[in-house]
């Protein structure tokens, strides 16, 4: 919860805190992260076989953040697979694994924390 938090607030300016109805079926048996207006910003770690009908439409226009490369893979795999997925497409992002630094202040080069550019 706390990477998603920090990945929202790094790459969106965005400050979120995690929702209380995550057990609702309406979040597709992912985790609501609520915006600072009271909103939802983000749903962290939806399983695609939860996403039909009302969850579907919620999550259709929302961000979809998942913790790594292959489970957003899954899940866009597998709602296709299902034909559930939004006309425009997911709005999703993966968690990165390492946390990231600038190189000399510079905004386009990056380093992992073993120190291998990851080359953005």
């Amino acid at each position: 919860m706390e990477q998603a938090a920090e990945h929202l607030a790094r790459e969106h300016h965005l400050t979120v805190t995690v929702g209380m109805s995550a057990a609702e079926w309406r979040w597709g048996g992912g985790t609501p992260l609520i915006g600072p207006d009271g909103t939802p910003a983000a749903v962290l770690s939806p399983v695609s076989g939860l996403v039909r009908g009302k969850a579907f439409r919620l999550l259709a226009g929302m961000l979809l953040l998942f913790e790594t490369a292959a489970e957003q893979q899954r899940f866009d795999r597998n709602t296709r697979r299902q034909r559930k997925a939004p006309v425009d497409g997911w709005r999703m992002e993966h968690l990165s694994s390492a946390p990231q630094r600038q190189v000399d202040g510079d905004p386009d080069v990056r380093l992992d924390s073993a120190g291998a550019d990851d080359g953005k």
